[in-house]
């Protein structure tokens, strides 16, 4: 009920009185009205009031603050009226036909009780009711109490307090499980008046688990690759759980479980996390447990990682007998790691090297071809305790012949001896060395083909190898002989018709030279001739050595000489290696037939 302050009916009587006293009139003229009191006061609309004064006899009007008032008399001395509606506190004042007198009167106004509040709801929990409402406005308070049972408390004195304050929530703790609680909240204003209560009914109980499931986008990643963790909470209703603050674990393994990071469902109830993976690894999700909800793991998912690795091939094409390089990166970068290089052969790889990366992560590996054509290469890791093999992109590396000059050796100069020597090219020892002999071998087949004479087995030469034309003797006859084109220098060594022996020569410049005063001119002669003799050692004549001559003319003669060039050179002699003429000379006898002729 609203406070008023009272006044003492005794101190408006002692007034009066002293009025009384103070005012008295002759005797002969009319007296006003007096009051001396009005009680019960303060009083409410429509409560009866009786007055008490003198010379209220002839009251005429009586009003409570303007506000008319119906009376009775009862005597001179008092009146009884009733509290108007919508009386105000103010004077009351009675009028007679001699005047009016006042007295002070508080009417008792009804209070007006503040809204209650809305939305009130309980939400049970584990030992605990969580209750929530809307308050009415501001500068209010709520009193929040409890019983058992099904019936709330009546009045702000019932039951167990819960709480008491300007708040819009509270958390009831502490209860059975099991036990129905009835709960009633009161608004108080700043008046001090109070609301009706709001009544809500809760039979807390241990809340079922809600469902949390983990999905990842990829099972299996690359090392330091980004992974997306989708977590999705539902209620045990099936509906979706917003707002819920969930935790992403992780554990690389063989060591414990840690949190990551936290972040809250959405209105799907769905949460999202991103996490780098730097190693095999278990990925779970924490939505802790609270007065409301109980703690909901989900089971470990696991995680493989892939080494990260990054490689370079140096070249995709080397020659034969030169290496490619291979150098890259592993991640992470772990010393001692092993790499292989790994290269195809009948559709299975097999390891052509290996080696550890350094402190960075590093490594360097070579391949060298040992034949021409394709092959596959690739780089694979050997597996770690927490990253799985990781294998590189496949290369294709194609290898050709090296271009081969004097003072190689290998396989492939073995290879171009054979040709030369199916060819019937004069190489000498077959020995897969590219020696002098194999030079000048190679310079004839250029001779006869057309090529520039440089005794190198380059790309167009190798073409012509495996594709060759077959010389044909201009003169062939039974027996042994010789052909000599002086336009191609070469000779042609045939038994019966059959090229045997194909050599290259230096033959007549044509240039101008004197000796002992005589200027002759270097000219091979042009005709057929025989072997008229032969020196089976070195003839030192007046124009220089002659390694074992075969004379076919006068003294022009097939002889070794340390020089043969690619060119015609000679003073008009046929000029062979040293080594082929040693091979040559037992074939020579003497009357073999002698052809020499430009081609």
């Amino acid at each position: 009920m609203k406070l008023r302050r009272r006044r003492v009916a005794a101190t408006a009587s002692l007034l009066a009185g002293l009025l009384v006293v103070g005012l008295a009139a002759p005797a002969a003229a009319a007296a006003p009205p007096t009051l001396s009191s009005a009680a019960p006061q303060p009083a409410p609309a429509g409560a009866g009031v009786t007055i008490t004064g003198s010379g209220l006899a002839g009251t005429t009007a009586l009003d409570f603050a303007g506000r008319a008032a119906p009376f009775t008399v009862i005597d001179d001395t008092s009146l009884s009226t009733t509290v108007p509606a919508g009386a105000t506190d103010g004077p009351l004042t009675v009028t007679t036909a001699d005047g009016s007198a006042t007295l002070p009167f508080d009417v008792d106004e009804p209070d007006v009780a503040p809204s209650p509040v809305v939305g009130l709801t309980a939400r049970p929990g584990d030992r605990a009711v969580g209750l929530r409402w809307t308050l009415p406005g501001d500068g209010v308070t709520v009193i929040v109490r409890r019983a058992e049972g099904s019936t709330p408390p009546g009045s702000p004195n019932d039951g167990v307090e819960v709480a008491r304050g300007p708040i819009s929530e509270v958390v009831d703790p502490n209860l059975v499980n099991g036990v129905t609680y009835a709960y009633a909240v009161w608004v108080v204003d700043a008046a001090g008046s109070t609301s009706a209560p709001s009544t809500v009914t809760s039979a807390p109980a241990v809340p079922a688990a809600d469902l949390l499931r983990i999905g990842l986008s990829a099972r299996t990643v690359t090392h330091g690759a980004v992974v997306s963790v989708t977590g999705v909470l539902t209620s045990a209703s099936g509906g979706a759980v917003p707002g819920a603050s969930v935790v992403l674990l992780a554990r690389l393994r063989g060591s414990t479980y840690a949190g990551v990071v936290r972040a809250t469902t959405d209105a799907a109830g769905v949460v999202r996390f991103a996490y780098r993976a730097v190693g095999h690894a278990e990925l779970a999700l924490r939505r802790p447990g609270d007065a409301f909800s109980a703690e909901t793991l989900t089971a470990p998912v696991p995680l493989d990682v892939r080494h990260g690795l990054a490689t370079r091939l140096s070249a995709g094409v080397v020659q034969l007998g030169s290496a490619a390089l291979v150098d890259g990166r592993v991640a992470p970068g772990t010393p001692g790691v092993r790499v292989r290089l790994q290269r195809q052969t009948g559709g299975v790889w097999a390891t052509a090297a290996e080696t550890a990366v350094d402190s960075t992560g590093g490594f360097r590996l070579s391949v060298r071809p040992t034949a021409t054509g394709e092959q596959l290469l690739r780089v694979v890791t050997l597996g770690a305790p927490l990253h799985l093999p990781a294998t590189g992109p496949t290369w294709r590396l194609v290898t050709l012949a090296r271009t081969l000059r004097q003072g190689h050796s290998g396989p492939d100069v073995l290879a171009v001896e054979h040709r030369l020597t199916d060819l019937r090219y004069d190489v000498g020892p077959v020995s897969g060395v590219f020696d002098y002999d194999t030079r000048l071998a190679v310079m004839a087949f250029q001779k006869v083909h057309g090529l520039p004479r440089t005794g190198i087995v380059d790309a167009a030469t190798r073409t012509r190898l495996a594709n060759p034309s077959t010389p044909r003797l201009r003169h062939p006859v039974l027996g042994l002989s010789v052909e000599i084109d002086l336009t191609r220098q070469v000779l042609y060594f045939a038994r019966s018709g059959s090229i045997q022996r194909i050599l290259p020569v230096s033959t007549g410049n044509n240039a101008l030279y004197t000796v002992d005063g005589v200027t002759s001119r270097a000219v091979t002669p042009v005709g057929s001739y025989r072997v008229t003799r032969k020196i089976n050692a070195v003839r030192v004549s007046r124009l220089g050595e002659l390694f074992q001559p075969a004379y076919f003319v006068g003294g022009y003669a097939i002889h070794g000489s340390p020089s043969v060039p690619a060119y015609p050179a000679s003073h008009g002699c046929v000029r062979v290696t040293k080594s082929a003429m040693s091979r040559l000379f037992p074939l020579l006898p003497v009357g073999t037939p002698v052809r020499l002729y430009y081609g």
